[in-house]
C-alpha cells in the first residue's frame, strides 16, 4: 500500500479528554475549532487520549484521511490559503514603498512603532526620582501619554509638580509608596493611530530578613552556627535547642533590591522587631534522633516561580546535631541544571535565571551517619506571555481578505485580545471583522473601516505583552517601478526559458501576454508556453519564438505595459537575475535565479555571498529550494 503524509496546521497543545477530542483541534491559520461532525476524516484506530498532537493529512490507496501524529518526525507540510490571500504567498513581503517608486523608506509616512519598552522598577529606600521610559519610531513623531492606576485610568500631567514628561520619558520626583506605587502605561500616537506598551510596575521594596541575640548583640550566622537557618520567609530555625540558645531574639527586615531595574539609596532602610523571648525547658535530651525534614519544607520562593527569574528551593530538618548532617539535592530524571547553585551548608538550591526545561521533580537528601530523610516538590514554573511570531505591519489589496495571526506562549495557558488604536475589536460581521482567540480575520479590507494600528494582548496572571503592527488597506494602478522586465533577453535555441512579469499594484491585476502584438493564448504553438503567477515559460525554443513579449497588467484603477525583446541564441543566459530585497529580521528571503541552456547540457548553479561562494553543509541557514 502507497502511503504519503503531510504535516496540517491542525494542532491540539492542551489535554482533552476522549469525549471532546474534536473541540480540543484547531487550525492554526485562522484559529477555527475543528467540528465535532468531522468525525469522517479521521483514520480509524487513532489514539484520542494523548495530550497533545498535530493533525497529518495522509494518502492512502482508499483516499485521503486524517491521522495524529507527535511533530517529532521530519515530513512535507501542507499550506492552505484562501483565493483571497493568493496576493499575500504570490508578493511575498511588502513594505510602505510597495506600489511606489524606488524612495527612502526613512522618508515615508508610517504609524507608531515601539522600539524602547519600559521596564518595572523596584525603589529600595529614599531616592530623588524615578524614571519611566518608551521610545517609539514613527512619522509624523508620535505624541506620548502616560496612565496609571489599577485600571490605568488616570492620564498622568505635569501639573502637580511631581511629574515630568519628556517624550516618551516619565519622571517621578521623590516617589513614596502611597502616592506612586502600582501600574503604569505609555501610549503613543500619530495621525495614523495609537499604540500602547505592556504594563509595568513601579514597587517597593522587597524585604531581607537578619536575627540577633541580644546579649552582646550576637548575630546569627547559620554558616558558622549549622544547627540554625533563617529562611527566604523571615523565620528562624534551630535543628536542635539547648540551654545556650535561650535569650531575646530580634528581627531585622531590610529592604533590598533584587533585579537591575532598582532604585534607592545605597543604605537601605531598615527595621527591627520588638525582642523574642526564646525559652528553653529542662528536660531529659533525646538521644540519636533525626534527622527529619521539617514539614513547612521544601519551601519555593517566590510563591510562583517564574521563567526567567531565580528560583530558590530551601531544606531544612530537625534532629540531634551532635554529629553534622549532610543535604543534597536530585532532579527525577535529569541531573539538576548547569545554572544552578548550591549554598548555606547545601540546604539551599538556586536556579538562576530558570527555563521552562528545569521544571521537574526536586528531592533534598538529608543524612546523619546511618540515618536519612528526604522530601520531594514538584517545581512548576509559570511564565509570563512571550510572543513566537510578534504581528508585523500588513500592506493589503482592497476588497481581498485578511488572516492576521498572532502566536505567543504562556505558563498558565494566555488569553488573547485584540485591539485597533487602543480600542478592543469584537467580531462585527457589517465590519467584516472576526476575532478568533489569536486570530484575526478581516474578509472584506476597506481602508476607511481598516487602516489603522492594530495590537495584539497576550494575558495569563503572571502579566501581559502586547505586539503592535499597522495596517493599510492599498488601491492603486499597476506599475512596473520596482521589477520591469529587462529590454532584452537572450535565450538558447532548443533550451527552456522564464520571463518574469511583477507588477505591483492593488486591487490584484489581472495578467496576459503577447508576442509581437498578439495575446499568447491564439497562437498555435500554445503547448510550448505556460503561464503561473505572472511567470512565462517557454520550453524547446526554437528561432520562430524570437520577438517582443509584452506583459499587460490590469485592475479597476489602470493598466500597465512592459516588454523585452528575446533573441534565440546558442549557449547559456541568465534570464532571472536576483535582486536586491529588504526584509524584517528573522525572516525569511529567497533570491530567484534562473538560467537557460542547450539541451544535453548539464547545469550548475553558483551561489556567493560578498564574493565568497557560499557552503551550504557549514551555514545551513542557506538553502537551495528548487
Amino acid at each position: 500500500m502507497s502511503r504519503r503524509d503531510w504535516y496540517t496546521s491542525g494542532i491540539r497543545e492542551a489535554s482533552a479528554s476522549s469525549n471532546a477530542v474534536y473541540r480540543s483541534f484547531s487550525w492554526r491559520g485562522t484559529g477555527d475549532v475543528i467540528a465535532p461532525d468531522s468525525a469522517q476524516f479521521w483514520e480509524p484506530g487513532q489514539d484520542f487520549n494523548r495530550t497533545y498532537g498535530v493533525i497529518v493529512y495522509t494518502h492512502q490507496d482508499g483516499g485521503y484521511v486524517w491521522s495524529i501524529r507527535e511533530p517529532f518526525v521530519k515530513l512535507p507540510f501542507i499550506c492552505e490559503v484562501s483565493k483571497a490571500e493568493t496576493y499575500r504567498v504570490r508578493d511575498g513581503y511588502r513594505d510602505f514603498d510597495y506600489g511606489l517608486a524606488k524612495i527612502d523608506l526613512a522618508r515615508v509616512e508610517k504609524g507608531p512603532h515601539f522600539i524602547v519598552q519600559p521596564h518595572s522598577t523596584l525603589i529600595v529606600g529614599n531616592t530623588q526620582s524615578a524614571k519611566l521610559e518608551c521610545v517609539a519610531v514613527a512619522n509624523p513623531e508620535p505624541v506620548y501619554s502616560w496612565f496609571k492606576g489599577e485600571q490605568l485610568e488616570t492620564r498622568i500631567t505635569p501639573q502637580s509638580g511631581r511629574y515630568a514628561i519628556t517624550n516618551g520619558k516619565l519622571v517621578i520626583l521623590k516617589p513614596t509608596e502611597s502616592l506612586d506605587n502600582g501600574k503604569y502605561q505609555c501610549v503613543a500616537e500619530n495621525k495614523f493611530g495609537v499604540i500602547k506598551t505592556n504594563v509595568v510596575h513601579l514597587t517597593f521594596g522587597p524585604v531581607k530578613y537578619q536575627w540577633y541575640k541580644r546579649r552582646n548583640a550576637q548575630f546569627v550566622r547559620p554558616q558558622f552556627q549549622k544547627y540554625m537557618f533563617i529562611s527566604q520567609y523571615g523565620r528562624l530555625y534551630f535543628s536542635e535547642v539547648t540551654r545556650a540558645d535561650e535569650g531575646k531574639y530580634h528581627c531585622i527586615a531590610t529592604l533590598t533590591g533584587v533585579t537591575r531595574y532598582t532604585l534607592g539609596t545605597s543604605q537601605s532602610q531598615s527595621r527591627t522587631s520588638m525582642p523574642i523571648q526564646l525559652h528553653v525547658h529542662d528536660q531529659a535530651p533525646i538521644a540519636d534522633w533525626g534527622p527529619v525534614i521539617q514539614d513547612e519544607f521544601i519551601a519555593v520562593f517566590p510563591n510562583l516561580p517564574l521563567v526567567g527569574h531565580d528560583v530558590r528551593l530551601e531544606c531544612f530538618a530537625y534532629g540531634t546535631s551532635t554529629s553534622d548532617f549532610h543535604y543534597s539535592w536530585t532532579r527525577e530524571g535529569a541531573m539538576l541544571p548547569k545554572h544552578s547553585e548550591l549554598s548555606d551548608h547545601n540546604r539551599v538550591l538556586v536556579i538562576r535565571e530558570a527555563r521552562l526545561e528545569d521544571q521537574g521533580v526536586y528531592t533534598c537528601h538529608v543524612q546523619r551517619e546511618s540515618i536519612a530523610d528526604h522530601k520531594a516538590v514538584d517545581l512548576k514554573l509559570g511564565a509570563k506571555p512571550y510572543f513566537i511570531t510578534p504581528i508585523h505591519n500588513q500592506h493589503a489589496d482592497i476588497g481581498a481578505a485578511l488572516t492576521w495571526r498572532c502566536d505567543a506562549r504562556a505558563s498558565p495557558a494566555p488569553t488573547f485580545l485584540w485591539m485597533k488604536n487602543g480600542q478592543v475589536i469584537r467580531s462585527d460581521p457589517k465590519l467584516f471583522m472576526r476575532v478568533n482567540h489569536n486570530v484575526l480575520v478581516i474578509s472584506k479590507l476597506d481602508p476607511d473601516l481598516h487602516n489603522g494600528m492594530y495590537q495584539c494582548a497576550v494575558s495569563n496572571v503572571h502579566g501581559t505583552s502586547l505586539s503592535e503592527g499597522q495596517l493599510r488597506v492599498l488601491e492603486m494602478a499597476p506599475n512596473f517601478y520596482k521589477y520591469p522586465l529587462p529590454p532584452s533577453t537572450r535565450v538558447p535555441k532548443s533550451g527552456n526559458a522564464t520571463l518574469a512579469c511583477r507588477p505591483e499594484g492593488a486591487p490584484e491585476p489581472t495578467i496576459t501576454w503577447f508576442r509581437n502584438g498578439v495575446e499568447l493564448s491564439l497562437l498555435r504553438n500554445e503547448a510550448d508556453t505556460r503561464e503561473s503567477d505572472g511567470y512565462l515559460t517557454l520550453t524547446s525554443i526554437q528561432d520562430s519564438d524570437a520577438g517582443r513579449y509584452t506583459c499587460k497588467v490590469e485592475n479597476s484603477l489602470g493598466v500597465a505595459e512592459n516588454s523585452t525583446e528575446l533573441t534565440v541564441v546558442e549557449g547559456t543566459h541568465i534570464t532571472v537575475a536576483p535582486e536586491d530585497q529588504r526584509a524584517p529580521v528573522n525572516n525569511t528571503v529567497f533570491f530567484q535565479c534562473s538560467a537557460t541552456h542547450a539541451p544535453g547540457s548539464d547545469m550548475i548553479y553558483q551561489w556567493k555571498f560578498n564574493g565568497i561562494t557560499i557552503d551550504f553543509h557549514r551555514h545551513p541557514e542557506y538553502q537551495i529550494v528548487s
